[in-house]
């Protein structure tokens, strides 16, 4: 009888919305869910991670979709004879693992989709029963369109700022809910929401503009703000990219996370506009990554002013 580990990337919606079709599918093609193991990665908790994978033997087949977890881990992994298969679009990732030789090992890389699109196209065709059915390729086009920061589709802002009311914990651990949640969400009730949210945060995001100071990194002055947690989750990309617009380059958002044992995380994110300026060359300063117009990085120094 064949196991099943879907590690995902967390806290992330796409990650989140991979693995719940992953899941789905899985379930439809008759794998009991008893069998099926639910895995958040958390970067930020790097140095406990491999302890999440101690229940995969031989012949697990473990998914990691927009993430890789670690090359330590998958590593691990196949040396105990799992079978790996990575969804990943992020290239630095990508990077990470992409000379690991191994028949145990798939890796699927596409910088053009996200997680989600990926694995909706790969199993589209297993009646997938996810949300409202007539809905579903509309949800999977949107959350592409966010997470890659494409900007096209007309919804994505508000469908971001609904899904971010929900306030949803992804991590089945700590929510034992969340599949008969995704289960639940209705779209166009999502987007109408995220309408009503959008315009009021308008307000809130020009007060955040009055206030941005320059942090030198490189050769680039970047417009900063600090958030709170919440500011930081739902209005990052409007604040990066109207801070873009301001110096004509970059863009910086920032926000102190407290972690569950109490330790605090400095969390930046860093947008631009066009085509001329990749944010990740920014993020891989600090050992980041992301994609060209919207990339992160976790700084862990005393004082945001420590980067001045």
């Amino acid at each position: 009888m064949d196991t099943y580990t879907i590690a995902f990337h967390y806290p992330c919606a796409d990650g989140a919305f991979a693995m719940k079709l992953e899941y789905d599918s899985l379930v439809h093609s008759g794998v009991e869910p008893k069998n099926i193991t639910l895995v958040a990665v958390d970067y930020r908790q790097a140095a406990s991670l491999l302890s999440k994978f101690e229940h995969c033997r031989a012949g697990e087949i473990v998914y990691f979709l927009d993430t890789i977890g670690s090359p330590e881990v998958i590593a691990a992994l196949l040396d105990r004879e799992c079978h790996v298969i990575v969804v990943e679009h992020h290239e630095e990732a990508y990077n990470k693992v992409k000379d690991i030789k191994h028949k145990n090992l798939v890796l699927v890389y596409k910088s053009h989709q996200c997680a989600t699109k990926m694995v909706f196209l790969q199993n589209k065709d297993t009646h997938l029963r996810f949300v409202v059915e007539s809905d579903l390729e509309k949800l999977v086009g949107l959350i592409d369109d966010h997470d890659r920061q494409a900007k096209q589709l007309e919804d994505t802002e508000a469908y971001y700022a609904g899904l971010c009311d929900l306030k949803l914990e992804y991590d089945p651990a700590k929510n034992s809910e969340i599949l008969s949640q995704l289960d639940r969400i209705d779209v166009n009730e999502l987007v109408s929401r995220g309408k009503a949210i959008v315009a009021n945060n308008k307000s809130i995001v020009a007060s955040i503009l009055e206030k941005p100071f320059p942090v030198r990194i490189g050769e680039w002055d970047i417009p900063t703000v600090i958030v709170t947690p919440q500011q930081y989750i739902s209005l990052s990309t409007e604040l990066g990219v109207a801070l873009a617009n301001q110096s004509g380059h970059f863009g910086m958002v920032g926000a102190t996370f407290t972690n569950a044992d109490g330790s605090k995380t400095q969390k930046f994110s860093v947008r631009s506009i066009g085509e001329k300026h990749d944010t990740r060359t920014v993020a891989k300063m600090f050992g980041g990554g992301g994609h060209f117009g919207a990339s992160g990085f976790v700084y862990n120094g005393p004082l945001v002013m420590q980067l001045l």
